[in-house]
């Protein structure tokens, strides 16, 4: 029969004992605790619902995943293998639903069991309407200014309407769609543009595409204006001589913006025969017409340019 082992055998030394328990379950933990880790992330959040519903509100698309477990699993561990999925599809009418948010996982991420994934938020509230189609007209946007003296004189957008689908009340006030800006700076010639549709509403889509082409039509922002019948004025002519017969009256084609050339009359308008050179009597040839013209006014033409005038002593 075996001998009862003493209790004072036990408890001998008892101190150094518990410390040395303590110390082994210390290590222990300290180990478990060194091995493991912690992860952060933030996944988009895939939303299901009936197809003839969709969100008719701004909603949280993103959510914080906070994954815990072994370091080395952590290490391996792709953020596109988890998912994040709230599932509304078993709603079947307009209203405020809420789902829970659904952790999946793929690829290695499948195969690592021993990590812990919370969601935050790990509940999804959403209003839902019914999904409502239309097609509404694309207004383009313009900014900037052309080159000097030049304008957008029209312009056509193609397609000029446009599929566009969202939660009801949203497309029942929805009356057209506006591009992204088209920029006019330093234009002179007609241009064609391919620019984005603005839509200012995570809750609206494009469905049948998201684009359009603008063709714009530039042309210049003077006008001309001409003066058939203007009577040239003799300058420059020497003292002891006179022009024998008159000028012909000459036309005078000028160009400018419609403010420059908004009432104005053609005696603002000045054309001079100058003699300056001519200092003898006889024939003057090729005598150059010269045309003064009020500010913000240029000179097209002057038909003739040059006339030919008799020159003679006076009596």
């Amino acid at each position: 029969m075996l001998d009862k082992i003493p209790w004072k055998k036990l408890l001998d030394q008892w101190p150094a004992k518990i410390l040395s328990v303590a110390a082994a379950l210390l290590l222990f933990f300290y180990n478990r605790i060194d091995t493991l880790g912690e992860k952060n992330i933030t996944v988009p959040v895939r939303l299901i619902t009936d197809t003839t519903l969709v969100p008719a509100e701004n909603w949280t698309t993103r959510v914080k995943l906070t994954i815990r477990g072994p370091k080395d699993e952590l290490a391996a561990l792709s953020d596109h293998e988890i998912e994040a999925v709230a599932d509304f599809s078993d709603r079947s009418g307009e209203g405020i639903y809420r789902a829970p948010v659904q952790i999946r996982r793929r690829g290695n991420a499948a195969d690592l069991e021993n990590l812990e994934i919370v969601a935050d938020p790990m509940m999804l509230r959403l209003r839902l309407e019914r999904r409502v189609i239309k097609t509404v007209p694309v207004v383009p946007q313009f900014s900037g200014q052309p080159s000097k003296d030049f304008e957008l004189s029209g312009f056509r957008v193609s397609p000029s309407r446009i599929t566009v689908e969202g939660p009801r009340v949203r497309m029942s006030k929805l009356k057209y769609v506006e591009t992204e800006p088209i920029d006019l700076r330093g234009k002179t010639d007609n241009f064609t543009i391919k620019v984005h549709l603005e839509l200012n509403s995570s809750l609206l889509d494009f469905p049948l595409g998201h684009s359009v082409e603008v063709y714009g039509n530039m042309r210049s922002s003077l006008q001309t204006m001409t003066f058939p019948s203007l009577q040239p004025q003799i300058v420059g002519l020497i003292p002891g001589l006179e022009v024998t017969i008159p000028p012909a009256p000459v036309a005078v084609r000028i160009r400018g913006t419609r403010q420059a050339l908004a009432g104005l009359e053609a005696d603002k308008v000045h054309v001079e025969a100058d003699l300056t050179n001519f200092n003898g009597p006889g024939e003057a040839v090729d005598v150059p017409i010269r045309v003064l013209l009020p500010p913000g006014v240029d000179l097209v033409e002057v038909m003739p340019a040059v006339i030919n005038l008799i020159l003679e002593k006076k009596p």
